[in-house]
């Protein structure tokens, strides 16, 4: 019985009469071998390759008191970039001059000589704690209703101890309250909108109120995993887009109903008798005396043209 199976060289579909047959043909089969072959090659030539530099590493740094950060890890069996935390840390000296780090190689091999005792890694004393004068991160959450990152980064900014107590994590309320003591606990939802909430209102797309909350700097607030923004703000910043303005002010919109002009002409004339405007938010307004009399001046001068050609 044929089985209809797809070539690992080519791709392409073919009857294969066995449960293990991987090429359509003789062709595809000699050329998945052949690159497995070279594959394999070049892989075994990088091996002796990074084999040989490190030896040759190794050899140049076997006579030299002093060596730089990159030698050093190659002495210890590292990365560059752990030897810079190992020097941050203080586990061994340095020398800082101009551009270059200099480290003694006695300096390295001294740190072997009195090591500290090996202690498991993760390991954390547990004791037994009163639940009553500590918060647990869930409690927490509850209590100042921000996420679980933001906790933490500011547990691991005031370093306040962990006491662990099983799978549990505690935190003293002293030091807790200390720490926290700026962040809001008091929270009206009347006074914030959601996302979705101003999607639905404004009819907006979840985009542009992104977009939206981030060009005007919405306040907002974060209240367990949902974050909520201004009411005031937003319907501030709305109104104006709706059109409810100073009654001394003409919006583009508005000079164009009122005189019947294109969007052209009342920039031609915006820029030809140059009206001043105010801009509020995304939106420019224009003074209406000065617009009404910037349209005077334009439609009297088009009349006298007009009386000139007639006599």
């Amino acid at each position: 019985m044929d089985i209809i199976k797809r070539c690992e060289w080519c791709g392409k579909e073919f009857h294969a009469h066995t449960l293990v047959t991987r090429f359509c043909s003789r062709s595809c089969t000699d050329k998945a071998y052949k690159y497995q072959k070279n594959r394999a090659r070049i892989e075994q030539a990088q091996n002796e390759e990074e084999t040989q530099v490190a030896t040759l590493a190794e050899i140049a740094i076997k006579g030299k008191d002093f060596i730089s950060p990159s030698e050093a890890g190659i002495l210890l069996g590292t990365s560059r970039a752990s030897v810079y935390r190992y020097l941050q840390a203080g586990i061994f000296p340095c020398l800082q001059l101009g551009n270059r780090t200099i480290i003694r190689r006695k300096d390295i091999e001294n740190i072997f000589d009195n090591p500290r005792p090996y202690r498991k890694r993760f390991y954390h004393p547990r004791e037994k704690v009163d639940e009553s004068n500590y918060y647990n991160l869930t409690q927490l959450v509850k209590k100042f209703h921000v996420s679980k990152t933001m906790i933490n980064n500011r547990i691991e900014k005031f370093h306040i101890a962990k006491i662990y107590q099983g799978r549990y994590v505690f935190y003293k309320k002293e030091d807790i309250d200390q720490a926290f003591s700026d962040i809001r606990i008091n929270f009206n939802r009347q006074d914030y909108y959601t996302a979705d909430e101003v999607v639905e209102k404004f009819g907006m797309t979840h985009g542009a109120v992104m977009s939206f909350v981030k060009r005007h700097s919405i306040p907002r607030i974060t209240h367990g995993r949902t974050v909520y923004y201004s009411k005031v703000h937003i319907n501030t910043l709305k109104k104006i887009a709706e059109g409810v303005v100073d009654p001394n002010y003409y919006t583009r919109t508005e000079i164009s109903k009122k005189y019947g002009l294109t969007k052209d002409q009342v920039s031609y004339l915006i820029k030809r008798y140059k009206i001043p405007y105010k801009r509020i938010g995304a939106f420019s307004y224009y003074p209406r005396v000065e617009v009404d009399k910037a349209l005077l001046e334009r439609n009297c001068g088009e009349y006298e043209v007009l009386i000139n050609a007639k006599d």
